[in-house]
């Protein structure tokens, strides 16, 4: 009886081990991942990578995507049907991840100016795998200017929009009909000799567009309104030959009950030093038409206020001393004089500007020693 007992013990540890091989070669839970690569680069023209996965257990899923620091989780419902052999693409933010047959695609798009980084969590059974992956950056920027909007006023507003890059010029302006039926007026501009290349300094560009006066300063696009007396949208077009950005606007219509705009001009520099020994600057006011409104110099205000809005403000002449520094218009231009300091302390002075509701704030200082 004692012989028969152990036959029937040994055979059932024999049965259940064989038990237990039979469960650990299905059960997906038993894990291996084994990837082609662990590390993915995008770069020289390729946006596209494949990743293969190797199972021997199967049931392998992608549990989270992580593109620029920002993770993103499957769901459950997406983890098991990946676990059960199904196709899966999705797009996390620049990358998109495909899976079909085992293999991982990752496809990156959008700008790398600034570079990009990727960490793909994989998970089978109880193992986890881990796809790291960047595209540097190449410092390049598409053209863009800011703002991309401008509302101007109607009756001789002047705005500047920057831009990013010196090798653009203008394209085209197109404007609507006051009864706004259609976009009608298309002016259209040459391709400069230069281009597309680097715009040398010395290249000038300024153009009326029926009441629209489109201007290139530097990096800079300076529009001004002259005689628009309905509202009115546009659209200027910027180029580099390979690279487009739009520019749209718009002018309200003062008599429709538009507010009265209120804002900054932009004035350059906007802060003026000089030496001891005296000397002069110039400062360039972004706008056709301003004028001096007041100038304090060593905390004694002088109110200019003067008016004549009307006419543009180089055909104005106009020239003052206060104390020891000179304002005097010169074109578009404030020209800035200062007689030489002989007290041995700092001298600070302030001048205001305007055109139509709008201000810019030159502050100056000018050294003792």
């Amino acid at each position: 009886m004692k012989k028969h007992l152990i036959i029937y013990l040994t055979g059932f540890l024999c049965l259940a081990a064989a038990c237990s091989d039979d469960d650990g070669a299905t059960d997906p839970w038993a894990g291996g991942i084994e990837l082609s690569a662990e590390t993915v680069t995008f770069g020289d023209g390729t946006l596209s990578q494949t990743v293969y996965v190797e199972n021997g257990q199967g049931g392998w899923c992608i549990t989270a995507v992580t593109a620029d620091g920002n993770q993103t989780r499957l769901s459950q419902a997406e983890q098991e049907s990946l676990r059960g052999g199904a196709a899966f693409e999705r797009t996390f933010g620049w990358l998109t991840v495909a899976v079909a047959d085992n293999a991982i695609t990752l496809t990156a798009s959008g700008s790398d100016a600034d570079g990009h980084t990727f960490g793909i969590d994989l998970q089978a059974g109880y193992s986890t795998a881990r796809i790291i992956g960047s595209m540097p950056a190449t410092g390049e920027r598409p053209l863009a200017a800011t703002p991309d909007f401008v509302d101007m006023a109607f009756w001789g507003d002047t705005v500047a929009v920057e831009t990013n890059k010196d090798t653009w010029w203008v394209k085209s302006v197109q404007m609507d009909d006051p009864w706004k039926e259609t976009l009608v007026a298309l002016y259209e501009f040459d391709t400069p000799e230069w281009a597309p290349g680097t715009r040398p300094q010395e290249w000038t560009f300024s153009e009326w567009c029926d009441w629209l006066k489109v201007t290139v300063d530097g990096q800079r696009l300076v529009l001004s309104s002259e005689g628009c007396d309905w509202s009115r949208d546009f659209y200027v077009t910027l180029t580099t030959g390979s690279e487009e950005c739009t520019v749209a606007g718009h002018t309200d219509e003062f008599l429709t009950g538009a507010s009265i705009p209120t804002g900054v001009i932009a004035v350059e520099p906007g802060n003026v030093e000089f030496g001891a020994e005296g000397g002069e600057a110039n400062v360039n006011v972004i706008s056709e038409k301003w004028h001096l409104y007041d100038v304090t110099v060593d905390g004694k205000r002088y109110y200019i206020g003067h008016k004549e809005s009307g006419e543009p403000t180089a055909d104005r002449v106009y020239k003052r001393t206060l104390r020891w520094l000179t304002v005097e218009i010169a074109g578009l231009d404030l020209k800035l004089t200062a007689e030489p300091n002989t007290t041995g302390e700092d001298r600070t002075f302030e001048i205001v500007v305007e055109a139509y509701y709008k201000n810019g704030t030159i502050t100056g200082v000018q050294k003792g020693q």
